[in-house]
Order: C-alpha cells, then structure tokens, then sequence
C-alpha cells in the first residue's frame, strides 16, 4: 500500500501547476470587491468589470 501511495504522490508532484492571471483569480473570488471612481462617484463591483483598473463609466484610472 506505501508503494502506491508513494506513486501517486509523485504523480501528483510532476503535474504542472497552472498559471492563473489577476484578472481571473478576481473572477474567481467567491464575494464582492467593491471599488468608487474618485471622478465620476460611480459604485461598482470589480469582479464584474473586464477591466480592472479603470472606471467602467467613466474609464478614469483614478479608482479606490
């Protein structure tokens, strides 16, 4: 039983780790973050935009 266990350990260790951008770990946040333009007052949910570092209202990059 030890020599199985130790194969599948091994196995495991040689699959690559897969690579995930920013952009997709946001989406993948199980809750809200949620950001205000500092130009336009706009409320919005970052996981829902496609672009992360503007304003989708105003496009301003001036967001916190």
């Amino acid at each position: 039983m030890t020599a199985e266990v130790r194969k599948f350990v091994d196995s495991y260790r040689e699959k690559p780790i897969p690579v995930i951008t920013v952009k997709e770990f946001i989406k993948q946040h199980n809750h809200e973050i949620w950001r205000t333009c500092f130009d336009c007052l706009h409320h919005f949910d970052l996981r829902n935009e496609l672009e992360i570092d503007r304003c989708p209202k105003c496009k301003s990059k001036n967001i916190k």
